[in-house]
């Protein structure tokens, strides 16, 4: 099933392509058939290009509204016991996949690095050392507790929000974004690159989150079409 925007552009080429086709087949490319042809390639590139610039333009200020918003302490988390034991797991997991997917965003700097990724082992007491002996063979990122709390934060907040009245509609990204610049969180990467990596890595997160939501949503929405397609069936034999 293809995704709104894959469908709309499906739809403008065969906009174009239907139309042109009857003008090329009945002609031998006369110049104001040809003029046509080109009008409709022009205003496609163009209506490309512009949608490329305006999302551009609309990721980068959701990121500055992040930057401006977030409030960050200096400080490191001791504590990796006090969350929720249902999420401890999976949103460690995911911690890891943030940082390790997006290496090229974050760079060479030892500082970042450090203050994102440990080498050392996880108190034995805590759900996300269980997990991941479980599912470590050697190339599991383990990223450190004030990691741990911005994702954890985040992802706590993401709950709420996909739990409430119209989380499924139109401008739910924004509103996210809205929430999360609100939010307090430990400091992560360096001084000189925390400005612009922390609300980079929280938009990554974000945007990791709403995929896995629609996958699960569009999951739900089919078994619950196919439920009452198949009770409606029998009824129908009764």
């Amino acid at each position: 099933m293809p995704t709104v925007h894959s469908f709309l552009a499906l739809f403008r080429m065969l906009c174009v392509y239907y139309p042109t086709k009857t003008t090329v087949a009945h002609s031998n490319v006369e110049e104001d058939r040809m003029s046509l042809l080109t009008s409709y390639k022009d205003c496609m590139l163009n209506r490309f290009k512009k949608d490329k610039k305006e999302t551009k333009d609309r990721k980068q200020a959701l990121k500055d509204r992040l930057a401006k918003g977030i409030n960050i302490i200096d400080g490191s988390v001791y504590n990796m016991v006090a969350y929720d034991k249902c999420i401890d797991d999976v949103v460690y997991d995911l911690a890891g996949y943030v940082v390790h997917s997006r290496r090229n965003l974050i760079g060479s700097c030892a500082e970042c690095w450090a203050s994102l990724v440990t080498t050392e082992n996880l108190p034995e007491n805590t759900s996300p050392n269980k997990f991941l002996v479980l599912r470590d063979k050697g190339g599991l990122k383990k990223v450190t507790p004030n990691m741990f709390f911005v994702i954890s934060t985040i992802e706590t907040m993401l709950m709420k929000h996909f739990n409430e009245t119209g989380s499924y509609i139109r401008d739910s990204f924004e509103r996210v974004i809205a929430k999360a610049s609100k939010l307090t969180l430990y400091s992560i990467c360096c001084p000189a690159h925390s400005e612009i990596l922390v609300p980079s890595l929280i938009y990554e997160y974000i945007v990791i989150r709403f995929r896995f939501q629609a996958k699960w949503k569009k999951v739900q929405e089919v078994s619950k079409k196919n439920c009452q397609r198949h009770q409606s069936r029998k009824m129908s034999k009764l």
